[in-house]
Order: structure tokens, then C-alpha cells, then sequence
């Protein structure tokens, strides 16, 4: 099984969640040839445990589900998403026409397996920092592509989405509990004990310094600028040369349609933090350049 994954060209785009690898996801999956997976969530629990199973037994799980249950039936038209609210929705990065095409016909087992070697394998999965070393071991010819972003709009977009606000009940995964808190599963257990005396904001940045830790691990990756490429997205298409992929009509339409929105957010650092979670910050900011 694993050398039918590794003779299929892969992108695998990661890091923080809101750094726009969204963005970057939906334009990768407009690209000629590209099939682009929003999140899948068995990939996620999957990378959870790629360092407590058994190596064959792991690849044969994950195979599986990448080339039958994720490219085949998008091949076929089986998997895709028609609800036009939600970011997975099919018509973000395909054409109709194309689309339409793959809705033509029924797919036979045997001609899907043909065409499997014909697509660039693609998803994202962000927060996954602690796992992508592993999975890079295991496939060294897949293409990583982590989305970095300015350390303080990361801090701000998580906040306004309330994953740390003990009132809201929409949690980062994988967590653990621990006397009744939710903590993602990246963060040390060193923290556990605190955790409940711990603000917002220093929750907040301290599951995105653990995230950093690793991310700062990491070797071969391609390295996309959010700030960049919402400023001149013209950028994606040196981005695209690099992973081989060529845009189409459908990429050009959706470069036009990027905005760049920010605001200011340096202000939250000057708030009420712990010195050791604010120094840390600092000094991802610093050898990040983020």
C-alpha cells in the first residue's frame, strides 16, 4: 500500500489554525490536476496517534483512507461538498464545468485506480505541529506547506473565535480534560496544573507558543506569508511554481477576490500576561519573523 501514496504527488498544508490556510487551501485546489480536502477529520485523529501505533499498521489505516475514501470518491464525484455556507463547499476552487464532467458517468473501481497517479493529492489540516515531523519520516517526499501569519493576528482571530472562553463549548482538537477544562493535547501537561488560574489570552498564546515549539523543529517546508500574499497575491503563483502546480481560470478568479483587512492588534501583548508566556512569544516573534 505504501508505495501506491508515495508514487502520487502530495501537498500537505499546515500550521496554526487562523493563519489562512483556508485561503491558501481554496486557491491550491483551483490549481490543474490539484484535489484539495478541507480538514478531513479522520486525517486528524489519524495524525493523533501516528506516534502510538504500530508504523505498517498506521500507513495501511491512512493509505486507505487518503487514496479510497478521500481522492477515489472525489474522483468519482462521491465526496463533495455542495453546501455553498461552508469553506469546504466544492465550487470555492472548482469550476462547474468540471465538476459536472466528473458527474457524467459512474466510476468503475479499476478506472478510478488509473486515474488516482493523474492528481495532486492535497489537504490541510491545521494545529498538527506535534505530529508533521513524524508524518514527514514516514513519507519524505510529501510536500509540506506551513501558513505563517503576524504572531498578534494569530492571537486575535483565536480569540474572537472563543476557543479558550470557558463559556464557549466550540473546543481546539484533540484535547484532553482535566478537572473539568478542555486543554488541546499539544499543550505540556506542565500546564495542567494552572491551567484554571491561567486568562484568555495566556491560554491562548500558550497553545500557539507549543504549536511554535515544533513548527520551529522543522526543516523541509515551503513557507507561505499570509501577510504577503493578502498584500500582492500575485505571490501564490511563485508559491504554485514551487509545488509544481499550474493555476487555472478558476485560480485567477479567486486571487481577485482576496482583501486585506488588518488591524492593528500589537495592543494584546501589552495586556496582563505571565513574563515566562510573554517572552516565549517574543521570541517566536523574533526567530519566526512573524
Amino acid at each position: 500500500m505504501k508505495q501506491r501514496l508515495d508514487a502520487i504527488d502530495k501537498i500537505l498544508i499546515s500550521g496554526l489554525p487562523r493563519t489562512g490556510t483556508t485561503f491558501f487551501g481554496n486557491i491550491l485546489g483551483s490549481c490543474e490536476g490539484v484535489e484539495y480536502f478541507f480538514e478531513p477529520p479522520m486525517v486528524n485523529k489519524l495524525f493523533t496517534y501516528v506516534n502510538d501505533i504500530d508504523k505498517t499498521v498506521w500507513q495501511d489505516i491512512f493509505e486507505d483512507y487518503c487514496l479510497n475514501e478521500l481522492l477515489a470518491n472525489s474522483i468519482a464525484g462521491r465526496r463533495l461538498n455542495f453546501n455553498a455556507n461552508d469553506d469546504s463547499h466544492i465550487f470555492n476552487y472548482k469550476s462547474k464545468a468540471e465538476i459536472d464532467a466528473r458527474l457524467e458517468k459512474s466510476w468503475r473501481a479499476a478506472e478510478l485506480e488509473e486515474q488516482l497517479n493523474s492528481y495532486t493529492f492535497a489537504f490541510k489540516t491545521p494545529g498538527v505541529s506535534n505530529y508533521l515531523q513524524t508524518v514527514l519520516d514516514y513519507y519524505s517526499n510529501w510536500h509540506l506547506v506551513i501558513v505563517f501569519r503576524t504572531y498578534e493576528d494569530i492571537l486575535n482571530s483565536i480569540l474572537v473565535k472563543g476557543w479558550f472562553n470557558d463559556d464557549n463549548k466550540n473546543k481546539i482538537t484533540p484535547y484532553v480534560t482535566v478537572d473539568g477544562a478542555k486543554i488541546p493535547t499539544v499543550i505540556s501537561s506542565d500546564w495542567h496544573k494552572d491551567w484554571s488560574q491561567l486568562n484568555e489570552i495566556e491560554r491562548a498564546m500558550i497553545y500557539m507558543n507549543e504549536q511554535f515549539k515544533y513548527l520551529s523543529q522543522l526543516k523541509n517546508y515551503t513557507r507561505v506569508d499570509y501577510n504577503k500574499f493578502v498584500e500582492n497575491p500575485k505571490v501564490l503563483l511563485d508559491y504554485f511554481e514551487r509545488l509544481n502546480v499550474n493555476p487555472t481560470a478558476k485560480t485567477h478568479e479567486l486571487l481577485k477576490t482576496i482583501r486585506t483587512n488588518e488591524k492593528d492588534n500589537s495592543h494584546l501583548l501589552k495586556t496582563k500576561i505571565s513574563r515566562n508566556i510573554l517572552d516565549t512569544a517574543l521570541q517566536y516573534k523574533s526567530s519566526l519573523k512573524i
